[in-house]
């Protein structure tokens, strides 16, 4: 036997040694969240980011950021990019991200299931350096100004230049983003999307599609045209339109009640009918006289916690507002492993 031969993966495969924001090939992508090695210091920061992130989505919290640090060279960056794979969840060459990561986690399950719970939920993330991406004037308002050129980008319309986004955003707003594509190349002769670039050179071609599309006068239209400031934006704005994408965004979503049990018309199940339905379906397999929701979650902890799992990752599953609550099952199988002790050991 070669020393090649003790390892799992070959030993000579190719991988790409550096892959950046944007070389986002389903090969290179689909390597990088193979190749990921998740070591039990990583395990931590998982399960402290989706215990945190579980927060969010499940209600309301102040608490919207998160500071990722460490030293130079400590996997920060690679580390923020798996988080971003896993949240967005897409399917790549025929697997789903969080689907990739679930051998990674064979010995935790707790915190896979905090991971996977997060994937629920349809979630969109928007990756960039902000050195790469920034602007080359670095005044105040650089960083507010880097963030809303990716928020539109990632809506398709053009954030190099703020006063095209804008104006695309208005414009998508009213419906008319087909019909103000049509017009514009009818008079240019070119598709929009090839010539915004250059829109300070298309004015002779952009007033008259406004004129027609947005019903707008010519005086507005060349007013708005050769407005300087309509290039800045506020903090407020950027707030406001983020807010109103994502709200748009969840009324397309077929309605879907965010209730875990739900009746067939897609509302909650209340409460009482879970517990009936719990009782019934646990008469038919034990003997317990207890058969209510809480056995089910005193068997879940119980299980995970035997199995090694993180209290804390156990903790936000079941919802505890203190470690101190879920810490009574820990003692529950320390006395179940007494008396398994002193049933079965000949000193006991």
């Amino acid at each position: 036997m070669q020393i090649k031969d003790m390892f799992r993966k070959k030993i000579d495969r190719e991988i790409q040694g550096v892959i950046i924001v944007g070389q986002g090939e389903e090969t290179n992508v689909a390597q990088e969240l193979d190749e990921y090695v998740v070591t039990r210091e990583l395990q931590r920061h998982f399960a402290a980011f989706f215990a945190a992130y579980k927060k969010g989505i499940q209600g309301t919290t102040p608490k919207m950021g998160v500071w990722i640090s460490g030293f130079f060279g400590s996997g920060k960056s690679h580390f923020l990019k798996m988080l971003s794979y896993l949240l967005e969840n897409k399917e790549v060459k025929g697997i789903h991200s969080v689907e990739r990561f679930r051998k990674k986690f064979e010995d935790d399950p707790a915190t896979f299931m905090l991971i996977d719970r997060a994937t629920k939920g349809q979630t969109e993330t928007i990756l960039f350096n902000i050195d790469i991406e920034g602007f080359s004037n670095k005044d105040k308002t650089a960083v507010l100004r880097v963030f809303a050129k990716m928020f539109y980008n990632h809506l398709g319309f053009y954030g190099e230049n703020l006063k095209v986004a804008m104006m695309e955003r208005y414009i998508d707003q009213q419906g008319k983003t087909e019909e103000f594509r049509r017009v514009f190349e009818e008079k240019k002769g070119k598709p929009w999307l090839e010539m915004r670039r250059a829109f300070a050179f298309n004015g002779k071609f952009i007033i008259p599609t406004l004129m027609k599309v947005l019903d707008m006068s010519e005086d507005d239209a060349k007013t708005w045209f050769n407005d300087k400031t309509a290039t800045e934006i506020s903090i407020a704005q950027l707030v406001e339109d983020m807010k109103a994408y994502v709200e748009a965004r969840n009324e397309s979503c077929d309605g879907k009640c965010e209730a875990f049990f739900v009746r067939k018309d897609g509302r909650a199940m209340l409460p009482g009918t879970v517990r009936l339905i719990v009782k019934r379906n646990l008469s038919k397999v034990v003997t317990l006289k207890k058969r209510s929701p809480h056995v089910l979650r005193h068997t879940f902890a119980t299980s995970m916690l035997n199995n090694h799992a993180n209290l804390e990752a156990v903790k936000e599953l079941l919802g505890h507002e203190s470690l101190t609550t879920t810490e009574v099952y820990t003692h529950t199988t320390f006395e179940e492993l007494k008396k398994v002790y002193k049933q079965a050991h000949p000193r006991a």
